[in-house]
């Protein structure tokens, strides 16, 4: 593993364990949690659509709603030249699982193609975290 893929790993333990805490998954919580599928998918365009248009990650929370999101290239100052909602992998009630084929320009100008996962909840807060580790990536 090098070490962009270590970090990338790193920060999404991180993230999943915010999530986690947030939603209330400890063992007193998170059993009234549910997810609104039409919520997820509108703010999963929301998050791509605001990346796409240049903004930032940390723009989604002046929203209404709100929306707390993290993407590891976008935060790495990639922009996002297209996108393509793939399909929904899963639905496990509280978190819908979605992968989305994107269109990337790095920071260099090169351009690239990679499949990402998203998990996005809506409860308590509506989040939006990039959760793949390069599925598939094409030059």
């Amino acid at each position: 593993m090098n070490l962009r893929s270590a970090l990338r790993h790193g920060l999404l333990q991180l993230c999943s364990a915010f999530t986690l805490f947030a939603a209330g998954c400890a063992p007193s919580g998170g059993a009234d949690l549910s997810l609104d599928e039409t919520t997820a998918r509108e703010a999963l365009v929301t998050f791509l659509d605001t990346w796409k248009a240049g903004g930032t990650s940390a723009s989604l929370q002046e929203k209404s709603p709100q929306i707390f999101g993290r993407d590891f290239e976008w935060d790495g100052g990639a922009t996002l030249v297209s996108y393509e909602l793939a399909e929904d992998l899963s639905n496990d009630g509280a978190n819908l699982d979605t992968m989305v084929n994107l269109t990337i320009r790095a920071e260099d100008g090169v351009e690239s193609v990679v499949q990402a996962r998203y998990t996005v909840g809506t409860e308590p807060e509506i989040t939006v975290i990039r959760s793949d580790d390069d599925v598939l990536t094409s030059d």
